[in-house]
C-alpha cells in the first residue's frame, strides 16, 4: 500500500470520518504495521495541523485526568475532619450554653489556630506540586504535514506519527512502524527492570501489555535505539490511563496517625461520658439539685477535653513538613509526614533511587598514554581535565577516541539552568558518560556532529557488542 496519501474512504467509496470510539476495541499489537494506517486514516506524512486539531477537539487532551486541586475551602474544612476536633467543637458550643466564655475563647483561639496552621501549610505544598507540574510539562516530536514539529505531549491525537530516539519519553501508545535497535524501559507498567526489545512485527492478539513487543506504551522511556509509531490511544484508554483509573476509584485508605487519632477520641469520649454521668449521680444521691449538678457535670467533661493537642500535632507535623522541605520533598497532606515517619520497610529498585543512573569517565587509555578526567568545577562552571596531550583540535590518540565517543552516540546534552554549571547528559548513561568526557575536554558534541555528516549508523544492539557509525 502507498502510504504517501492518506485514505479516507470506505470500502463504499464515501468519506470515512474518524472516530475515537472506534479504535477502542481494536488489538493494535496484532495488526500488520501497514494495516495500522488506513484505520487511523493518516499517511506516512502524517495528520496535517487542522486534522490534529479536530482530533485534539474530540479525543480530548493526553492526559491520564489528574484530579484537579482541591479548592480552599475544601483544605479548610478539611482541618476539621478530626474527631479531636469534633469533641473540641462539641466542648465549645458547651461552654457558650453553660456561659464560660473564658473557656469558649479558649478552644475557638485553639481551633482557629489549628484550622490556620493546617491550611497555610497545604495550601503553600499544593502550590509548589502545581508549578512543578507546570515545569515538567514534556513534549514530543510529530510528524505534522511532513514536517517534523515538537508539540506538547497533552496536544498528542490518535493518528499522530511520533520519532522515538534514546531518552524520550513516550507520549501515548504507540503501534511501532520502525525500529532501529530500539529498546524501552517500561518498568513504570511491568515491573520489569531490563528494557524491553521492541519490533515492528505483530504479536499475538491474547498477547498481554508486557509481551505486546509491536506497542510503545504511554509513560516509558527509550533506553535506546530510533523507532516511529503512530499514536492508537491517548489518555484515559492508554495502558497507563486504565491503570489510573483504576487507582483513582480505590479508597484512600487512613494514616497511622488518624486512626490512632480516632481510638483516642473514643478513649476521651467514654472517659468524658463516664466521668460526667459519675459526677452527676454522685451529686444527685447526696442530695444536691439537679440543676447544679449538670452544670457541674458538664464543667467537668469540659475541663477533660484536651485542648492543646490538636494545636501540638499540627505543629508537630508542619515542623516535620518544613524539615522534609529543605530536603526537597514536597507533603501534601500534614498526616503523611507521619506515615512516612511510620514506614519500617521500603521496597525500591536500586537505579534511580538509591543510585543516579549517571555514571562519569574518570580516565582515557590511548597507546599514547592516558590522562585523567577530572570532575567539572561546578562553583567555576568551568572544564576541569589534565590536558597534556590532548588538543580538542588535535590529531592525537586522545582527540580521536574523545571524538569518536561523541559521533557514534546517541545521547545529547541539555543546559538545565543558567548558573554556568554546565550541561547535563540525556539518554543512555554510557553514552551521556563518553559525551560529558568529550564536553570537559573542550569538545562541544553538537559543533562537531554538525561537522562530520553521517552516511550510516549501526545503533548499540546486546548480539554484536558494539555501535558503529560512518561519517563524512
Amino acid at each position: 500500500m502507498d502510504r504517501t496519501q492518506t485514505p479516507t474512504r470506505d470500502a463504499s467509496g464515501v468519506d470515512a470520518p474518524w472516530r475515537p470510539e472506534a479504535q477502542l476495541t481494536v488489538a493494535w499489537h496484532a495488526l500488520e504495521a501497514d494495516d495500522v494506517w488506513p484505520r487511523l486514516r493518516v499517511g506516512a506524512e502524517g495528520l496535517d495541523d487542522d486534522a490534529a486539531a479536530a482530533r485534539l477537539a474530540e479525543a480530548g487532551p493526553n492526559s491520564v485526568g489528574t484530579d484537579e486541586p482541591p479548592s480552599a475551602w475544601a483544605v479548610l474544612l478539611r482541618q476539621f475532619t478530626s474527631p479531636l476536633i469534633w469533641i473540641l467543637l462539641v466542648a465549645a458550643v458547651v461552654t457558650v450554653v453553660i456561659g464560660e466564655y473564658v473557656d469558649t475563647g479558649v478552644i475557638a483561639a485553639v481551633l482557629v489556630l489549628n484550622a490556620t496552621i493546617g491550611f497555610v501549610q497545604e495550601r503553600k505544598a499544593e502550590k509548589s506540586v502545581q508549578a512543578l507540574m507546570k515545569l515538567a510539562a514534556p513534549k514530543s516530536t510529530v510528524r505534522r504535514g511532513g514536517r517534523l514539529v515538537e508539540v506538547p505531549s497533552e496536544e498528542v491525537v490518535p493518528g499522530d506519527v511520533v520519532m522515538l530516539e534514546s531518552g524520550v519519553r513516550v507520549p501515548a501508545d504507540l503501534r511501532l512502524v520502525a525500529s532501529t535497535a530500539l529498546e524501552i524501559d517500561e518498568s513504570l507498567l511491568t515491573g520489569e527492570s531490563r528494557p524491553a526489545r521492541k519490533r515492528v512485527d505483530p504479536v499475538d492478539e491474547e498477547a498481554l501489555a508486557a509481551d505486546r513487543t509491536s506497542m510503545a506504551h504511554m509513560g516509558s522511556a527509550v533506553a535506546r535505539g530510533r523507532g516511529e509509531g503512530i499514536v492508537v490511544t491517548t489518555g484515559a484508554q492508554t495502558e497507563l490511563g486504565q491503570i489510573a483509573e483504576s487507582i483513582r476509584a480505590e479508597e484512600q485508605p487512613e494514616s497511622p496517625l488518624t486512626r490512632r487519632m480516632h481510638r483516642f477520641a473514643n478513649i476521651i469520649a467514654l472517659a468524658v461520658g463516664g466521668s460526667a454521668l459519675a459526677a452527676l449521680l454522685l451529686g444527685l444521691i447526696v442530695g444536691e439539685p439537679i440543676g447544679e449538678m449538670f452544670l457541674t457535670a458538664v464543667a467537668l467533661a469540659v475541663a477533660i477535653v484536651p485542648e492543646g493537642l490538636p494545636i501540638a500535632l499540627t505543629v508537630a507535623m508542619a515542623l516535620g513538613v518544613r524539615r522534609m522541605a529543605r530536603r526537597r520533598a514536597i507533603v501534601r497532606n500534614l498526616p503523611a509526614v507521619e506515615t512516612l515517619g511510620s514506614t519500617q520497610v521500603i521496597g525500591s529498585d536500586k537505579t534511580g533511587t538509591l543510585t543516579e543512573n549517571r555514571m562519569t569517565v574518570t580516565r582515557l587509555w590511548t597507546p599514547d598514554g592516558s590522562f585523567a578526567i577530572r570532575p567539572q568545577d561546578a562553583t567555576q562552571g568551568v572544564p576541569a581535565i589534565d590536558r597534556e596531550r590532548v588538543s580538542p583540535v588535535g590529531r592525537d590518540a586522545a582527540s580521536a577516541a574523545l571524538l569518536t565517543g561523541v559521533l557514534t552516540n546517541e545521547s545529547y546534552l541539555v543546559t538545565v539552568d543558567e548558573d554556568g554549571a554546565g550541561p547535563e547528559p540525556r539518554g543512555d548513561p554510557t553514552e551521556g558518560a563518553l559525551l560529558m568526557a568529550a564536553w570537559r575536554a573542550g569538545i562541544e558534541p553538537e559543533y562537531v556532529r554538525g561537522a562530520h555528516s553521517v552516511e550510516a549508523e549501526q545503533p548499540f544492539e546486546s548480539a554484536l557488542q558494539y555501535s558503529a557509525s560512518l561519517r563524512r
